[in-house]
Parts: structure tokens; sequence; C-alpha cells
């Protein structure tokens, strides 16, 4: 892996004359997610030049970085990443390899919990066993604001003249943030533990935080059996669900097959929507309809 890594930076040293991450005249952020662009504009407004790796209509889970991605991450002077998916590991290898880059781990100041619902121990370093974890640690109000006190911090850093209008900000940030959880309080009370049945399990971390019930059609990667469909159906119909969700990146034909026998809504979902606020607030809203 150094091997590699080294050559990555060799590679990309030879190619910086022409990166266009070098011509800006701001401070440059690479974010390794859309929704990470709309944390760092939120608390610092344009006082960035800030460099999205993987698109907004995007897999989270499947998009190939590009070389130009590569650069990004390592010219960049603050390189923000989930640190949970696949698809960051290496451009996170080649920026810590480089000793002028900058590199922060979200997930590191979240809380974390598996892919079937249980919370992981606070604080532990998990660096080794990271398929333990649901990488899906942006969708909830919760790491919303801890995400958004580590970035404020970063920033700060970055241009401390501009701190107390940043933390300012983050405070204005974080009021909106604790709206959303208020929004699925109020829906609850009228709402008991309703079922939001979704095709890839993206929704761990915001049913646990937004007092629903995520229920999965893919199940480990894996599409589901003819047994596991019928109970899903069962489940809907029984539960009066309105809708099934589906990420925007995938092909929606089995949710409308299970979407019309519940007789609910195919409703598309993005979790790398440019707009992380709108997004959740979005997504509660039909969830509790």
């Amino acid at each position: 892996m150094k091997k590699y890594i080294t050559a990555i930076i060799a590679i990309l040293s030879l190619a910086t004359g022409c990166d266009n991450i070098l011509k800006h005249d701001k401070p440059t952020i690479a974010v390794s997610i859309e929704p990470l662009r709309y944390f760092v504009e939120r608390i610092a407004g344009d006082d960035f030049e800030v460099v999205s790796i993987i698109p907004e209509g995007a897999s989270a889970e499947s998009y190939e970085p590009t070389p130009q991605n590569m650069r990004d991450a390592v010219a960049s002077d603050l390189f923000l990443c989930i640190g949970l998916l696949d698809n960051e590991r290496n451009m996170i290898e080649a920026a810590k390899a480089d000793t002028t880059a900058r590199v922060i781990e979200l997930y590191k100041s979240c809380i974390l919990m598996s892919p079937d619902g249980r919370y992981l121990t606070e604080g532990v370093d998990y660096s080794d066993s990271l398929r333990g974890i649901d990488p899906h640690v942006w969708i909830t109000p919760a790491n919303g604001v801890r995400m958004s006190e580590k970035i404020t911090e970063a920033l700060c850093e970055l241009a401390p003249d501009n701190a107390a209008r940043y933390r300012n900000n983050k405070v204005l940030f974080q009021n909106d943030i604790d709206l959303l959880y208020i929004l699925a309080v109020t829906k609850a009370q009228d709402k008991h533990l309703p079922k939001a049945i979704i095709y890839h399990p993206a929704l761990t971390y915001l049913a646990d935080c937004c007092f629903f019930e995520q229920i999965a059609i893919e199940k480990e990667g894996k599409e589901p059996s003819a047994a596991d469909i019928k109970e899903i159906i069962e489940t809907g119909r029984k539960n009066d669900v309105k809708r099934v969700f589906y990420q925007s990146q995938l092909n929606p034909e089995s949710v409308k097959v299970i979407a019309d026998e519940i007789g609910a809504t195919p409703t598309e979902f993005n979790p790398l929507a440019s707009n992380w606020l709108l997004s959740l607030k979005t997504l509660i809203e039909q969830i509790y309809e």
C-alpha cells in the first residue's frame, strides 16, 4: 500500500502545474461528498473555494475517484471526508502521505452504529474494522451537530481572523438542525414509530434519532428473496406505509413493484443532496405522512 501511495504522490506532483485547484485565490477545501460543502458554506459563507469529490448525482458507495479527484484531495488546504466510504480510502492515504495536506475524517466525531442498528462504543478507534460501521453517518441531525463542531474548529484554524463569525454561524446552523429533531418529535406524538421502507439501508442513524423503524429491501448488499419481499409487502400494508424510498442512483424498477403491491408511492431519496438540511426535512415529513 505504501508503495502504491508513494507512486500516486509522485504522479500527482508532476501534474500540479496544470492542477485547477492551485489556481484559486482563496484557500481551498476539498470535500468527499456534496453535503459537506453545505456544512462549510453554512459556517464560512464563500470564504473558501470548495471542491466536491463525489458528485451529487453519483453513488457514495460505487463512485470511482478520477486522477483529478486525487489531485484535488492532495492539493487542498483541507480535505474533509466521512472516512468510512470505500472510494475515500486512496484519497485519504494519498493526502496523509503529503505532509502539506490536512485530512479530517468526520466519522471520528460522530455517534457510530452498526448496519443492524447497534450503537458502537464512543471514542474507540475502529480504523481496523470500518466495515462494522454503517457509513451513512451524515444522514441524521445528531451527527450533523457533531460534524458542524469539528468543521468549525478546522475552519477557525484555517482563518483565525474570522473565527468569531464562523462560531456564530455554527450556532445559527445548529439551531436549524435542532428544528429537524423538533419536527420529528412533534410528528412522532401523532404517529408512533412509523415504518420507513427503503431499498438500500441508508437511514439507520436517522431512524434512531427521529423515532421511526427502517425496513431495508436490500439485505447486506444482496437482492431480497421472495420470502423477504412478501414480508415487506405485508408489513407495508399492515402499517399503512405511504412511500417506498430508493436512492436516486439506483434502478427503481424493483421498488416500484413492491410499492404497487403495498399501494405506496415510489419516492426518490438522494443521500448526496447538496442542500443537506432541506433533504432531511423533506425526508422526515415524507416518512411521517
